[in-house]
């Protein structure tokens, strides 16, 4: 049998490849130009959409791809040496089906991250950076597009609007 033949039974998992920064589209280019989709069958580059306009796509695990691949020594040694590979993360050792549905359900998700639309008009808030860290304020007026808010805060006990990233805040509990 040839190295690059698998039969019907070959084991199949997910593995975490690391590469270097910044280098996972390059990678995944020459593991689909290097094997064959019976040894590597899908490779995934975990990212976030983000409702930053500048930067709407952001790497979930700079870094990192997740690759349903044959669960072959040898084809781990052979993607090992790949220009731009670091190395398998543990053993190698195959995900957890919850840590593959989970990273799944993160690249799937191209809505922007929900966590700003809880961030509306009348919402208290905390600054948790900038030159108004750790002051108390009421979100006035929300910007979606630029991931931004009018936040009235109060500073010598008078309210005074500051424009702050989503970033920049986090909501009252």
């Amino acid at each position: 049998m040839n190295d690059n033949t698998h039969t019907e039974a070959q084991a199949y998992g997910w593995f975490a490849l690391r590469s270097a920064l910044h280098k996972e589209e390059a990678v995944k280019q020459e593991i689909l130009e290097t094997f064959s989709r019976d040894e590597v069958k899908e490779i995934l580059i975990p990212t976030l959409y983000t409702l930053n306009l500048t930067k709407p796509v952001k790497k979930y695990m700079p870094g990192y791809m997740i690759l349903h691949m044959a669960d072959d020594p040898l084809l781990f040694r052979k993607l090992k040496k790949l220009k731009n590979v670091r190395s398998f993360l543990g053993d190698p050792t195959p995900l957890t089906p919850s840590e593959v549905e989970n990273m799944i359900n993160i690249i799937n998700n191209t809505e922007p991250q929900k966590i700003f639309t809880q961030l509306q008009a009348g919402t208290s808030v905390i600054v948790k950076e900038g030159p108004f860290k750790d002051f108390q304020g009421v979100i006035a007026s929300t910007n979606l597009e630029k991931a931004n808010c009018i936040v009235d805060v109060y500073i010598l006990g008078r309210s005074t609007p500051v424009e702050l990233s989503f970033s920049q805040i986090e909501q009252e509990t």
